[in-house]
C-alpha cells in the first residue's frame, strides 16, 4: 500500500495532469491526495475515472481557491471520518486498520494554530495507528529553510507543540531536502521543507519499512510526496510480451527471420525468437531509460543551482525531452 500526496497548485494545467498520470502509472499508488486543485468536482471526476481510481472524496474550492481531492483504488476499504477545507481524515479498515489524515494546513499562522488543535482532536489515544501527511505550510527546524529570513517562532512553535503533544515522529525522506520554493532566482530564492509525513509509534511499528520519497515537480512549486508503507518491493521477472511497435524496427524483423530460419520444432523456434528479442529489447529500452534517468538527475541538479536565465531554459528543454521519451 502506498500514497501519492501533492499540493499541485491548480490541477487544470496540462503539465500537472501529465505528471500525475506518469506517477500513477509508475508507482501505482493506493491513494492519491491532491490539494489546491482549484477545480470543481465534475472536472476532478473526469480525471479520476480516466486514471481508474474506484473511490473518491472531495472538498470543493472556495471562489476557485483551495480544493482537496482524495482517490483510492478498488480493493481498498476505507471510511471518511471527517473533512473540511484543510484536511480529509480516513480510517483504512481491516484487521490491521489504521488512520491516515491528509492535510493542507492554512497559510495564515493564526488559522494554522487552530488547525493543529482541530487535527489533534481527531485522535483520542496515543495507541492509535495514525499517519498525518501533506503540506504543513511550516517547517520544524531552521535547517529546513534555505534563503530568506529566519523562521518565525509564532509559526514554528505551535507546529512543534502539535507534534510533541500527539507523540508523533517524522518519517524522514529520500530525495531533495526541500519540498517548496518561491519560484525566484538568485539571492531572492527561498526553499523550505513544508511537506512531510508524521506518524505515531504504533503506526511506525506496523510499517517498519515505510519510506517517504520527494518526487521531482513539474510546473509546480511543491514536490510530490510518495509514501511507501511497506518499503520498496522487489519486482519479479515479467512474462515475455511482444510489442507491436517492434514491427516497425528493421532489426526486430531480422532477428525473427534469422532465428526462425535456423530450423527445428515450432516450439524451439519460438523460444529462440523470444530469447533474442528479450536481449534486443533490453538493450534498446535500457538506452532510452538511461537517457531519461540522466535528464531526471540533471533536473534535480538544476534545482540546487542558481536560477539564471540559461538554467531555467535548460530545465524547460529537459522537461520536454523527458515527456517525449516517456511517450
Amino acid at each position: 500500500m502506498n500514497a501519492l500526496v501533492w499540493n499541485c497548485r491548480g490541477f487544470g494545467q496540462p503539465p500537472i495532469v501529465r505528471q500525475l498520470r506518469k506517477m500513477v502509472k509508475m508507482f501505482k499508488p493506493s491513494f492519491v491526495f491532491l490539494s489546491e486543485t482549484q477545480k470543481k468536482r465534475s472536472y476532478m471526476e473526469t480525471k479520476r475515472k480516466s486514471m481508474r481510481f474506484a473511490g473518491n472524496s472531495y472538498v470543493c474550492p472556495i471562489d476557485q481557491a483551495g480544493g482537496l481531492a482524495l482517490w483510492w483504488v478498488e480493493g481498498i476499504s476505507c471510511k471518511i471520518l471527517d473533512s473540511d477545507q484543510f484536511f480529509i481524515d480516513v480510517l483504512v479498515e481491516g484487521d490491521d486498520g489504521f488512520y491516515i489524515t491528509f492535510v493542507h494546513a492554512p497559510s495564515d499562522p493564526n488559522r494554522r494554530r487552530d488547525f493543529w488543535d482541530r487535527i489533534s482532536s481527531l485522535r483520542s489515544s496515543f495507541d492509535d495507528k495514525w499517519v498525518v501527511i501533506g503540506d504543513m505550510n511550516v517547517i520544524l527546524f531552521p535547517e529546513e529553510k534555505l534563503g530568506g529570513g529566519p523562521p518565525r517562532n509564532e509559526s514554528v512553535i505551535p507546529f512543534k507543540n502539535f507534534v510533541d503533544d500527539n507523540a508523533l515522529m517524522d518519517l524522514g525522506f529520500k530525495g531533495y531536502p526541500f519540498t517548496w520554493n518561491n519560484n525566484r532566482e538568485g539571492q531572492r530564492r527561498v526553499e523550505e521543507r513544508l511537506d512531510r509525513a508524521l506518524c505515531s509509534a504504533s503506526w511506525r511499528s506496523k510499517f517498519r519499512n515505510a519510506l517517504v520519497f520527494h518526487e521531482l515537480p513539474i510546473e509546480s512549486d511543491h514536490w510530490p510526496l510518495r509514501l511507501e508503507m511497506k518499503g520498496t518491493k522487489v519486482r519479479s521477472n515479467p512474462p515475455f510480451r511482444f510489442d507491436s511497435r517492434w514491427l516497425n524496427q528493421e532489426e526486430c524483423n531480422n532477428i525473427v527471420n534469422c532465428k526462425w530460419d535456423n530450423g527445428g520444432m515450432c516450439h524451439d523456434r519460438l523460444l529462440n525468437c523470444e530469447k533474442e528479442l528479450k536481449e534486443w529489447a533490453r538493450e534498446v529500452y535500457w538506452d532510452q531509460n538511461k537517457r531519461a534517468a540522466d535528464i531526471q538527475a540533471r533536473l534535480e541538479e538544476i534545482f540546487i543551482m542558481d536560477r539564471s536565465v540559461d538554467i531555467v531554459q535548460e530545465e524547460k528543454f529537459d522537461d520536454r525531452t523527458c515527456c517525449h521519451l516517456e511517450r
